[in-house]
């Protein structure tokens, strides 16, 4: 089963690159999977993390890991 929120959220992102409010969905661990789309770095959610009171993870999307963080890789597993 896949799932995923039609109402699209906005967070605030905060770090030293200043704040900036984002939009997100939120979707089941296999989204992706479904979608047959893989990250370029890192994961996707696993099955645990779809159960309530698991940690929160987020994948960003392609452009802002180019816009925000210069494609770098040090992104992985900050909070």
């Amino acid at each position: 089963m896949c799932a995923w929120s039609e109402i699209t959220s906005f967070y605030n992102l905060t770090g030293a690159e200043g704040p900036e409010r984002v939009p997100a969905k939120q979707v089941s661990s296999t989204f992706f999977q479904v979608l047959g789309i893989n990250p370029v770095l890192g994961r996707t959610f696993s099955a645990a993390e779809d159960q309530p009171g698991d940690r929160r993870v987020a994948v960003i999307s392609h452009s802002l890991w180019e816009a925000r963080y210069g494609r770098g890789p040090l992104v992985i597993g900050k909070t």
